[in-house]
């Protein structure tokens, strides 16, 4: 059985971290796919919740939660980030 492991997430974010974040999330990953679940089960999003994501990094979550017609807005002070 692999143990999942867990990494700090750096003080600032880089290009590279956001590239692996958002990759991550559009390759569909099990570390992807078990970290929507467990928005999904938190936010319970239905069509029209007005969401704001604070600290949304690459915007996956934003993302997946308008997947279900939530009026999602993500927001972040890393530029990185919101390129």
């Amino acid at each position: 059985m692999t143990r999942l492991t867990f990494r700090r997430s750096p003080a600032e974010y880089d290009v590279c971290f956001m590239r692996n974040l958002a990759d991550a999330y559009l390759n569909d990953t099990a570390w992807s796919r078990l970290r929507l679940a467990a928005v999904h089960d938190l936010v319970d999003p239905k069509a029209g919740d007005r969401v704001l994501d604070l600290g949304c990094a690459a915007g996956s979550i934003t993302h997946f939660l308008s997947t279900f017609g939530c009026e999602a807005v993500g927001v972040d002070s890393e530029p990185e980030a919101i390129e």
